[in-house]
C-alpha cells in the first residue's frame, strides 16, 4: 500500500528545470516498478520540453 502527501505549495516564480527532474520523479507514488523506464526517458522528454515545442 501506498502513503500519500499533500503535495508541496508550488512556487509560480520558479520553473521546474532539468536539474528539479530527478527531485520531481520522486514525487511520484505508487507503481515504483515503473520508475526506470521513466528515469530512462526523462532526458528525450525533457529536450522535447524545453528545445522542441519551447513550452513557456
Amino acid at each position: 500500500m501506498t502513503n500519500t502527501t499533500a503535495a508541496p505549495v508550488r512556487d509560480l516564480r520558479h520553473s521546474p528545470d532539468f536539474h528539479d527532474l530527478g527531485r520531481l520523479i520522486s514525487l511520484m507514488t505508487g507503481a515504483e516498478k515503473h520508475a526506470p523506464a521513466a528515469h530512462s526517458t526523462t532526458d528525450a522528454l525533457w529536450v522535447l520540453y524545453d528545445r522542441v515545442l519551447r513550452v513557456t
